[in-house]
């Protein structure tokens, strides 16, 4: 059995170890796919592309960035072996975080504006 997944299909096979490792970590077909579900739920609805670009960019970094890094950090198995180490994953999962919270407080305050500028 493999120590690492350096040697999945998804995993690039040319740059440095910490590129491959860097790009195998975002499992790129599970973070494609949720994206590509996000994009046909934002269509469902009227387009604006803005909504598009925002959506997508969340769901990379949710999913893709945060969540992967979350679960290499949690997982007894570490399947991206020990190269990556504890403070790197934490702070780029607490940089993202507080990204998603800027992002979502703003968002809050401009649903609130859309809806007080409704009722007015």
């Amino acid at each position: 059995m493999q120590n690492d997944r350096l040697s999945e299909w998804f995993v690039p096979k040319f740059g440095s170890r910490n590129f491959r490792l860097s790009i195998g970590i975002l499992f790129l077909p599970y973070t494609g796919m949720v994206i590509s579900f996000a994009i046909w739920g934002s269509l469902s609805v009227e387009f604006s592309l803005d909504r598009l670009v925002s959506v997508c960019l969340l769901y990379f970094f949710a999913i893709g960035i945060s969540a992967h890094c979350l679960d290499a950090l949690g997982s007894k198995k570490k399947p991206w072996g020990r190269n990556i180490t504890f403070k790197a994953l934490v702070s780029i999962n607490n940089f993202l975080n507080h990204i998603f919270f800027y992002w979502i407080v703003l968002c809050i305050f401009r649903f609130l504006v859309i809806i007080s500028n409704r009722n007015s």
